[in-house]
């Protein structure tokens, strides 16, 4: 199975690394697997890549998920 999977920026990836490192709470914009839209505020945990692609593992209030980085659309650090 082909991936449709986009790199990402470096420089994207590194500020995903710092918000981990720091624990900072992020606001997301981003589109799940089936095209819907979220505005999440969350706290990036962990970077994890599977198959060639690279997923953002968050925390909102008690549920973590991930996020697939090229489907993040804007994030802005808090």
């Amino acid at each position: 199975m082909t991936s449709d999977y986009i790199t990402v920026d470096c420089r994207l990836h590194s500020e995903f690394e710092l918000a981990i490192l720091r624990r900072s709470p992020l606001r997301l914009h981003w589109r799940d697997a089936d095209g819907a839209t979220h505005i999440s505020i969350v706290t990036a945990i962990d970077l994890q890549t599977r198959q060639h692609e690279e997923f953002l593992v968050v925390r909102e209030g008690r549920q973590q998920y991930e996020i697939r980085l090229d489907r993040i659309r804007q994030h802005e650090l808090l």
